[in-house]
């Protein structure tokens, strides 16, 4: 089965470069925190372990994007299901291409991978996010991608304060 056509409206392209920017923008803070208090990571776990977290939540938002255009149809997860899962199988690799075929899925799976690590983030005692926003669910993917995105930026910013306090 053929992958649906790609969305190349200038509606979605510009989301998709928004959405990137945003995340790139992130993922640059989060590497000048990470970077300018090695000395505070090296000697703290929880630091640590909220560092590979946020790391993770970047990545798996910053690969969504790009497989944003979905057509949100159940039928169309399930059969992109079916041709994700051949690639492993039959070449043993998954490459961006692969995802990108079958977006349908990997799309929300990458989404739920970053609101899964925010939900980890939430129960740790850095209170880098709040459970109330993780309970915020929009109507379309593109909005929970925003919503999630939005959770992330807000614990960059409290991890951030919380390496501050340890430096102190």
């Amino acid at each position: 089965m053929p992958a649906p056509a790609a969305d190349v409206s200038p509606e979605h392209f510009a989301w998709l470069v928004d959405g990137r920017s945003a995340n790139q923008r992130s993922t640059l803070e989060l590497y000048r925190i990470i970077a300018e208090g090695e000395r505070e990571l090296n000697s703290n776990v929880e630091l640590q372990e909220a560092a590979h977290e946020l790391t993770g939540i970047a990545f798996s938002l910053w690969r969504a994007v790009f497989l944003s255009d979905t057509t949100g149809e159940y039928a169309d997860q399930l059969a992109d299901i079916r041709k994700f899962l051949v690639s492993p199988i039959s070449d043993n690799a998954v490459m961006y291409l692969t995802d990108k075929n079958a977006r349908n899925w990997s799309f929300r799976y990458y989404l739920r991978n970053a609101l899964y690590r925010l939900d980890e983030l939430s129960n740790g005692g850095l209170s880098l996010v709040d459970k109330s926003d993780l309970a915020k669910r929009a109507e379309t993917d593109k909005d929970d991608w925003v919503n999630a995105q939005a959770i992330l930026d807000k614990a960059i910013e409290r991890f951030a304060a919380a390496m501050l306090l340890r430096s102190v």
